[in-house]
């Protein structure tokens, strides 16, 4: 046998043990993405009625019997329901790992539905899960919590259609960059009303303000608004809603030209505790190379996220989708928030 068929040879074996090897890891890492997932469906079912201790030594290791969440649940979990469970991703265990284990990242949604504070709340989790062979069958050893968000919006990753579907629509209809508008929506329009709303809730009325207070006003509403705004339909509706502290305003949708942009905020009315909603849509015109706010129109405001969704489901998800949308995107929070799903 010649030494460049010894070689060849030599070749393919590797090749074969490598892709054995990969079939193995990967048959390895769904069934333990599997175990996962079932274990998620009998948490829910344990939101409302017994699991026998046989059923999660289904899914749970002899260790895990007495750790992980499920067979020891907390009493204010009964009643909820589970949401959104996904597997982010996965590797093979660490140092710190049993021998042999796969460490799974997945997320999942708490709703509590009959909270006392505040009805609808949610919780999201993302944990890392260790997953062992137990007995020749996969099960979860242990779980360790890395993320704990207790939002009143449902979170979880959008399908890559619909996403690819709302950044195209945003590209077709915008002559504007998302970052462009946002940095308007930033700079401009979000100062520009909690200025307005503030003067007239909390600093005013304005005609009680000292002269050098009202003369500062004045020029700030000069420099943001043209003058039909002020005291427009819109305009009253606006400074009529009730905010529990500053209200910060973030942009859903947007549709532009070069000297126009019509913009679809969404407010937060009490940005230092649970969400509470107010939309309104604003106009942009570009007056002599500068923006101004044209146009405030279509203001509504919910005292919760579950008022919301129960008298405008409708826009409760469009809200939802949206917000899932734009939250991995780091012009909305300030932190990449962006994960794959497997």
């Amino acid at each position: 046998m010649s030494k460049r068929r010894t070689i060849f040879i030599a070749a393919i074996f590797i090749l074969t043990c490598v892709i054995l090897l990969i079939h193995y890891d990967n048959d390895d890492a769904s069934k333990a993405k599997k175990q996962v997932l079932q274990y998620f469906e009998l948490l829910e079912q344990a939101f409302t009625k017994n699991v026998s201790e046989q059923e999660w030594r289904g899914v749970l290791s002899k260790a895990a019997l007495t750790s992980v969440r499920g067979p020891q649940l907390e009493k204010y979990l009964i009643g909820c329901t589970l949401s959104y469970p996904r597997i982010l991703s996965w590797s093979y265990g660490t140092t710190d790992s049993p021998p042999g284990s796969i460490l799974v990242t997945a997320s999942y949604q708490i709703d509590f539905p009959n909270n006392l504070k505040n009805p609808g709340l949610n919780i999201w989790h993302k944990e890392v899960f260790t997953v062992i062979k137990e007995q020749g069958n996969w099960v979860i050893d242990s779980s360790q919590e890395k993320l704990r968000h207790p939002s009143d919006l449902p979170r979880y990753a959008l399908d890559r259609e619909e996403a690819v579907a709302l950044e195209r629509n945003w590209q077709r209809n915008n002559h504007y960059t998302e970052k462009e508008i946002l940095e308007l929506n930033r700079t401009l329009i979000g100062p520009a009303l909690r200025l307005v709303y503030a003067s007239h809730n909390w600093d005013g009325p304005v005609e009680n303000m000292s002269p050098e207070h009202q003369a500062e006003y004045h020029q700030v509403i000069q420099r943001s608004f043209l003058p039909e705004v002020i005291n427009s339909h819109g305009w009253d509706t606006f400074i009529a809603i009730t905010a529990r502290y500053d209200p910060f305003f973030q942009v859903l949708q947007a549709v532009s030209n070069e000297d126009t942009i019509q913009l679809s905020l969404v407010a937060d009315l009490f940005g230092q505790a649970y969400f509470v909603p107010a939309f309104v849509d604003v106009e942009l015109k570009k007056k002599d190379n500068t923006w101004l706010i044209s146009k405030i129109s279509n203001v509504s405001a919910y005292n919760s996220v579950y008022q919301l969704k129960i008298k405008d489901p409708e826009k409760f998800q469009r809200l939802v989708t949206l917000y899932n949308f734009w939250r991995v995107r780091t012009e909305w929070f300030g932190v990449d928030e962006s994960y794959v799903s497997l």
